[in-house]
């Protein structure tokens, strides 16, 4: 997700169902997008 709430919280639930390999981006795509380019348009 945008900021890394929801996905959080679906990696959590991931984790519970019993998935191994979960990753979540702290931070969110923006943060991601942030650090990989500062200039890519963000919403």
């Amino acid at each position: 997700c945008h900021h890394g709430g929801r996905s959080a919280q679906v990696a959590m639930f991931l984790e519970r169902q019993g998935f191994g390999k979960v990753i979540n981006l702290a931070g969110g795509v923006s943060e991601w997008a942030g650090r990989v380019d500062p200039k890519m348009p963000q919403y």
